[in-house]
């Protein structure tokens, strides 16, 4: 028994094709380098780039941080800038009368400044009428 399967086995192995002629090479690799370049790409753009866009604008506003702007820090403390030390990277926020709290400029999470009533426009007052 242990015979006639070596010889079918054997047989079987005469009639395949050299494995050298079976596996042919990628043309150079390019077959696998597209779809890589491809999924890079797509993970800059709908990952990296927003991030990093996030990240400057976050930077931006911390930066323009003044006296006398509302904000809110990361840990929900809301209050108002009475001085910034861009030397140490702090702000002293009044939370209440005669209570003052400094905070790093990385804790800030939101600004609410003052905007000035904008100006009648003419096209304003024309569609009121």
């Amino acid at each position: 028994m242990l015979d006639t399967l070596l010889n079918h086995v054997t047989a079987v192995l005469a009639q395949a094709p050299a494995a050298t002629n079976a596996a042919k090479p990628a043309e150079g690799g390019m077959n696998m380098i597209f779809p890589i370049v491809v999924i890079m790409g797509l993970f800059y753009f709908m990952i990296l780039r927003p991030q990093n866009k996030d990240k400057q604008r976050v930077a931006d506003m911390r930066g323009s941080i003044k006296k006398g702007d509302k904000i809110r820090s990361i840990g929900g403390i809301y209050g108002t800038v009475t001085a910034v030390d861009t030397n140490k990277n702090t702000v002293k926020v009044k939370v209440d009368k005669n209570v003052e709290i400094e905070f790093d400029k990385d804790a800030i999470a939101t600004i609410t400044r003052e905007e000035e009533p904008a100006a009648a426009s003419p096209a304003a007052d024309a569609s009121a009428k």
